[in-house]
């Protein structure tokens, strides 16, 4: 209801009295949209039966046990597939003067406690109003007394409440995080002017050993990113922290390392890249051998099968909503946890799975991050200085092509690895000229 930005529009500019929203609006709309989950009933009684365009309005004199008793237990109604007596639990008109007898009668009308039983299988559930007592002669109590504050309170409006804190720490563990993310408006239209932002997650062992060259990337570019750093729980963070990593830490329970990752081109093509993107970059492919296949549990079955199992990098792009649809998986994440074990890497199959199971049309099944893997073995290949050319960058700039929103291009990858921290004085000298960073 809250999220409606399609028909209350409509009621709000064309119910106009004798036409009253409060009387068509929430039932039009539950009837139209959601139907199967409304009983097509209020649990407020209303007496209408003397006509007019209010219902009728208790007095002192009109309330009694039997007056009650009549309101509770007058119809039947349904209530989860059965019948039953109890199909009110409010009431109203009642006048200000009826509290006095309200008040006495309530404790004799309740004090048997009200039972309602409804089966479910084998399964009874009790719901029970518990008895209290309340003197005849009690007071109504006096609204406290309000002084002349001078003061005023600081208003917390749409600006304050979506504030960013500027130290990203937290003590949440992993299913307070999850839950607390997945907690997303659903109403598209923002009521304020909103800059899109690209969060950068760094996945280190200790500090990020590029981060001068990642100051470089991210300088003049505030408010178009955020950075978060997930390390391993075992850094102290003695490595003195550059400007713009400063605060980034979140608590890690998994260990990642990515501390070799460089960018590729400057900030504003690859915020451009990533805005304009209808895909998002999350690499899958089927592979067979033990590396790929192999490492598939038929426990896993019937969620998933074999032949729905991927693999790809753990290096990943992905717009806001995929990642909601991620954070929100309660069903395949617990299967992987279960039974994707030893040999099996959730972080190379988890996510290609998942995203070609379930939002494969959104999804371009290729990484933007370079890497290569033509030496062989279980880790890719190392650059050191010696080995940063302005000839080797442009390569990695531009030495392929690829798909982009449908059309053919040589801008396949934005970021690359692994680079040792020895390179790191060749790729500071080089960024301007090839990486244009001063733009």
């Amino acid at each position: 209801m809250v999220s409606d930005v399609k028909y209350y529009p409509v009621f709000r500019e064309h119910c106009k009295p004798p036409c009253y929203m409060d009387e068509h609006y929430l039932p039009t709309l539950v009837t139209k949209i959601l139907p199967e989950l409304n009983s097509n009933r209020s649990i407020t009684w209303v007496d209408w039966s003397a006509g007019g365009p209010h219902p009728a309005r208790f007095l002192r004199k009109d309330v009694s046990e039997e007056f009650l008793n009549r309101i509770r237990n007058g119809i039947n109604c349904t209530y989860n597939g059965s019948i039953t007596k109890v199909c009110f639990l409010f009431a109203r008109k009642f006048h200000p003067s009826t509290l006095e007898p309200l008040l006495r009668i309530a404790p004799a009308l309740l004090a048997t406690g009200v039972i309602l039983s409804s089966y479910l299988k084998n399964i009874s559930f009790n719901f029970h109003v518990t008895q209290f007592s309340v003197s005849a002669t009690t007071a109504i109590p006096q609204a406290p007394s309000i002084k002349n504050e001078t003061s005023v309170l600081p208003r917390v409006g749409l600006k304050e409440y979506l504030k960013v804190p500027t130290d990203a720490k937290h003590d949440m563990e992993d299913e307070e995080l999850l839950w607390r993310a997945s907690m997303v408006p659903r109403i598209n239209q923002y009521p304020f002017d909103r800059v899109p932002k690209i969060a950068f997650l760094f996945l280190t062992k200790g500090p990020v050993l590029m981060a001068p060259l990642w100051e470089k990337f991210f300088k003049g570019h505030q408010g178009l990113y955020s950075i978060y750093v997930h390390s391993s729980p075992s850094y102290n963070e003695s490595y003195p922290e550059s400007p713009v990593f400063h605060g980034r830490r979140i608590p890690a329970s998994v260990l990642f390392s990515s501390q070799a990752c460089i960018p590729l081109f400057n900030f504003s093509t690859v915020y451009s890249y990533l805005m304009n993107s209808t895909k998002n970059f999350v690499e899958a492919y089927d592979l067979e051998g033990p590396v790929g296949r192999g490492r598939y549990s038929h426990h896993m079955s019937p969620e998933i099968t074999i032949e729905q199992w991927r693999k790809g990098s753990q290096w990943f792009e992905m717009d806001r909503q995929l990642a909601l649809e991620v954070i929100s998986d309660q069903k395949y994440f617990p299967i992987f946890q279960k039974y994707c074990k030893g040999p099996c890497y959730a972080d190379e199959h988890y996510l290609p799975t998942f995203v070609s199971m379930k939002h494969g049309k959104r999804n371009s099944n290729r990484t933007l991050t370079w890497v290569d893997w033509s030496r062989g073995g279980p880790h890719p290949a190392r650059f050191i200085r010696t080995e940063v050319t302005v000839e080797f960058l442009e390569r990695l700039r531009s030495g392929r092509k690829c798909e982009y929103n449908g059309n053919s291009s040589t801008t396949c990858f934005l970021f690359a690895r692994k680079f040792m921290p020895t390179a790191l004085d060749r790729l500071l000298r080089f960024a301007p000229k090839v990486m244009h960073f001063n733009r």
